[in-house]
């Protein structure tokens, strides 16, 4: 369940535009059918899981079923018997920034997924100068 209070359990759930912007592509507001009424869920980038829904994913569904091995690779990914139950099945798919990339290669799945964020001037830094080091996922 993709919501702040999940995602975020030991904050205030507030997080800096900058930062917010490179976590989070956008939010829906769905029904909670654990505790009734709607909730808002976070829609997370996609590639801190190396997963992502939508349109696009139903392409890949197709040129898997005719026999790309990269699209293949890619529905891997979300070929779950939990995944396969859901009615929009077809609109998960690993993470890739368009469909020459998947078709190269370049495509990211759970066990390799990673996002370039920039942390900002506040970080530490891994420079000469500074001469500290630190964990980059800890600052988050």
């Amino acid at each position: 369940e993709a919501t702040s209070s999940v995602l975020l359990p030991q904050s205030s759930g507030c997080i800096k535009d900058d930062l917010k912007n490179q976590l989070i592509t956008g939010s829906a507001v769905e029904a909670d059918l654990k505790n009734g009424g709607l909730a808002q869920r976070l829609i997370p980038a996609s590639c801190l899981y190396g997963l992502q829904v939508g349109p696009a994913c139903n392409e890949v569904h197709e040129k898997a079923a005719t026999g790309s091995w990269y699209a293949r690779s890619c529905i891997q990914a979300v070929n779950t018997s939990t995944m396969r139950a859901k009615k929009n099945f077809k609109d998960y798919c690993c993470s890739f920034t368009d469909s020459s990339a998947l078709e190269k290669g370049i495509f990211q799945v759970p066990s390799n997924a990673s996002c370039a964020i920039q942390l900002g001037k506040g970080a530490p830094s891994l420079t000469e100068e500074a001469g500290d080091s630190f964990n980059a996922v800890g600052l988050l």
